[in-house]
């Protein structure tokens, strides 16, 4: 029995021994990475209840990194090195794949694999903290000096410079603004968040102007940055201009700029390229139009521009609040006073069509505030019932109204930041999986 297990060892090594050997002598592509990662994780996974076959995996696919990672020239080995480490549970397996990011942030610091591994560990750093910026400072200074070419400083930089304006240290803001220009030098962005803050901090309008500008002529020749995804990148392309352009007729009109903004914001409307899948919307440019035409006292078009911000919103409830406030006062001055703008607005437009009406009383949820709504029938009684951050379950009783059973349902209460309902485990009814802490809570029905 002994002999029959020295022999298998010695076949398990000499197996580990030949697959190093088969890696030091090729490399590999893209693909072939992402399979054998796919392999590795599949083969842990399957090997999870069994500890000797377990160990017997972990080690063959500590042998198989350990080849790669001797690729020092080759960025694809060493990031699929440093992703079969950490695939594993000892901590000298931590320290190998530590060294192969360090490898790979040192010689290959513009690589799509550096992308990677700054892009990973600025979630894995600052989503714990996310909701606290002055712990987030430090974090994200530490990211900007550990990565300094990637191309993911640019979100780096954006996530710093809101925290830094939210703690109200607006000289460090300043400068941090000026590194990101040098950085990103012909990317809109960097002057499009620095004319954004300094307008927003009063700093210089002048200044925040010429910011403002040089974004939005940026924006109309938009240059791709490596590695993001493409379909993230036309939809920031495509709100670009719209954007930039809504600031500077922002910061023109605060200085009574009125016919430049006028003329500007009407072209942007003319050309954008936006459409139903994009988040960005015309609200912010309609915003400013209709500030320039009241102020050069073009009421109509003031009113019908304030009017298009309405229908085209915004998904941060930003500029429609202060649409609909303009309204009202032109309104006020012009045609009629009191509550009627629904049906003034309706008949402008000679809107005939469908129509919602409030219930949020009569349903049962008048207070209620959620960032993230998610329906699903829990009780399979033919209602959809809402979950509300992950966190509150509202019953949908027979579609007359809404009550809570959030103490009733829930094992225990807790607070996440939003959830979703699936049927993980296929026996027919709703379980909900959150995010912040990630949890997945079965029903037992």
């Amino acid at each position: 029995m002994k002999l029959v297990k020295i022999s298998l060892l010695l076949i398990i090594f000499l197996f580990l021994f030949c697959c190093s050997y088969r890696i030091a002598l090729l490399e590999i592509t893209q693909e072939e990475s992402e399979q054998i990662y796919n392999s590795w994780r599949e083969s842990l996974e399957a090997a999870e209840t069994d500890s000797i076959a377990y160990m017997i995996t972990s080690e063959q696919i500590r042998e198989e990194c350990s080849g790669y990672a001797a690729f020092k020239k080759d960025r694809i080995a060493l990031y699929l090195a440093f992703q079969g480490y950490n695939l594993l549970d000892s901590r000298q397996d931590s320290l190998k794949a530590e060294k192969s990011a360090k490898i790979l942030r040192k010689k290959f610091p513009c690589s799509e694999e550096t992308f990677k591994l700054a892009r990973d560990e600025f979630y894995e750093k600052i989503y714990p903290i996310w909701s606290d910026d002055s712990l987030k400072v430090p974090v994200l200074k530490e990211l900007l000096d550990k990565y300094p070419q990637t191309q993911w400083r640019r979100s780096i930089f954006q996530y710093l410079a809101y925290s830094l304006n939210q703690l109200g240290r607006i000289s460090e803001l300043q400068v941090m603004l000026k590194d990101f220009r040098v950085d990103f030098a012909d990317d809109y962005l960097s002057h499009y968040l620095t004319a954004w803050y300094y307008e927003k901090n009063d700093l210089d309008l002048v200044e925040a102007e010429k910011f403002a500008e040089q974004a939005f002529e940026l924006s109309q020749n938009y240059q791709v940055l490596d590695h993001y995804p493409g379909e993230e990148w036309n939809l920031e392309r495509r709100a670009a201009g719209v954007n930039s352009g809504a600031l500077l007729g922002r910061i023109m009109n605060r200085q009574k700029k009125y016919q430049e903004t006028e003329e500007l914001i009407n072209g942007i409307i003319t050309d954008n390229q936006l459409g139903v899948e994009d988040e960005a919307t015309l609200a912010s440019c309609y915003l400013q139009l209709a500030i320039s035409c009241y102020e050069q006292g073009k009421e109509k078009q003031a009113i019908d521009s304030a009017i298009e911000a309405l229908i085209a919103g915004d998904s941060r409830n930003k500029y429609t609040p202060e649409a609909d406030s303009l309204l009202q006062t032109i309104l006020s001055e012009t045609i009629y006073t009191g509550d009627k703008t629904i049906q003034f607005i309706r008949e402008r437009r000679k809107y005939n069509n469908v129509e919602f009406t409030d219930i949020t009383i009569e349903a049962g949820l008048n207070g209620i505030h959620a960032s993230r709504i998610a329906w699903g029938d829990y009780d399979n009684d033919g209602y959809q019932d809402l979950l509300l951050n992950g966190c509150r379950l509202f019953q949908n009783v027979s579609g007359e109204h809404f009550r809570e059973v959030t103490a009733l349902v829930l094992q225990e209460s807790f607070q996440s930041r939003g959830g979703l309902w699936a049927d993980f485990d296929n026996d027919g009814d709703l379980d909900i999986l959150t995010t912040d802490p990630e949890m997945l809570l079965l029903q037992d029905s």
